[in-house]
């Protein structure tokens, strides 16, 4: 059976940790290539568009592996200010409403970051082309000014490593992304998961894989969403799966954003997709 399959933020951290989780439910015997359809936000998109590109799991694990690896452009000095008012607002919230995003996005706008193109051009290295792969791939982004999620898709007439460089641009951190007129911040803002951009493509079963689950900030605002995600599946008659770290992985103690824990986070992935692949192969027949 095929089915959705839907990757999560967590910075480079966490995309190594994706990384390792896939690559754990392929050596159990989990095709995680037929996949019907991929929804990438922020980490998540990077992970997506490399996987329907056709770039093997184990070149994958073995680039994480590796001391420098390919990264998307630097920061930069953040703005301090900026990152603390924009995660108190977001990490504060009971549920991330369009108007909580869109005054995220204006803070975004108003944050001193790196220039966008230097940003958007790390990702010409990362993906390697412009080009979108030819399965279904979904990239989570929002926009600054209305507080709205885009969906972008082969399509949408977007660059695809634009579209990956505007899920990824943590609000704060990273500049906001320029498309059409408009300019877009991270997917995760809206959602850590956005498990329901998956409805609509035929599937009867998801799979979540992302580590920004947790107790406390802005992995506790990013669970309680996954949890209303799981019910609008459920609702359309899509069961979902979620796989999220284990206690060695604590969000809240974890720079996500750390190149140095890449590898860390590879195994902990690796073992973490090994311990899932049985309820995700029942779930997805096969």
């Amino acid at each position: 059976m095929s089915y959705g399959l839907a990757l999560g933020g967590g910075g480079v951290v966490g995309i190594a940790w994706e990384i390792g989780v896939l690559a754990g439910l392929e050596d159990k015997g989990v095709d995680v290539g037929v996949a019907a359809v991929v929804v990438g936000t922020s980490a998540g998109s990077v992970v997506g568009a490399q996987l329907l590109l056709g770039r093997t799991l184990s070149d994958l694990m073995a680039q994480q592996r590796e001391p420098e690896g390919l990264a998307a452009a630097s920061a930069g000095p953040p703005d301090l200010n900026a990152l603390t008012e924009i995660f108190q607002l977001w990490g504060g919230a009971d549920e991330m409403t369009p108007e909580l995003v869109r005054q995220v996005g204006e803070l975004a706008l108003r944050a001193k970051t790196a220039p966008e193109e230097g940003w958007v051009a790390g990702f010409e290295q990362l993906i390697g082309t412009s080009e979108w792969p030819a399965g279904d791939l979904r990239v989570a982004a929002v926009d600054c000014t209305t507080g709205e999620r885009r969906v972008w898709t082969a399509a949408s007439g977007v660059d695809l490593q634009r579209a990956v460089a505007s899920s990824c641009a943590v609000p704060g951190l990273f500049p906001p992304v320029t498309i059409g007129g408009a300019r877009y911040t991270d997917g995760g803002v809206w959602s850590g998961s956005n498990a329901d951009v998956v409805s609509g493509a035929g599937v009867s079963a998801a799979v979540f894989v992302g580590p920004l689950v947790g107790d406390t900030g802005i992995a506790r605002v990013s669970g309680r969403t996954l949890e209303r995600e799981r019910a609008t599946l459920a609702d359309a008659g899509i069961t979902l799966v979620t796989i999220v770290p284990g206690p060695d992985f604590r969000v809240p103690d974890l720079n996500l954003m750390d190149p140095g824990r890449r590898e860390w986070a590879v195994e902990i992935g690796l073992a973490d997709g090994r311990e899932a692949a049985g309820r995700v192969a029942e779930a997805v027949g096969g």
